[in-house]
């Protein structure tokens, strides 16, 4: 579960770096 939280959280950051 975690760990599909975190990629759809770097596929986000992809976008937002920030």
């Amino acid at each position: 579960m975690l760990s599909q939280q975190t990629r759809l959280y770097q596929k986000l950051t992809k976008f937002n770096p920030t």
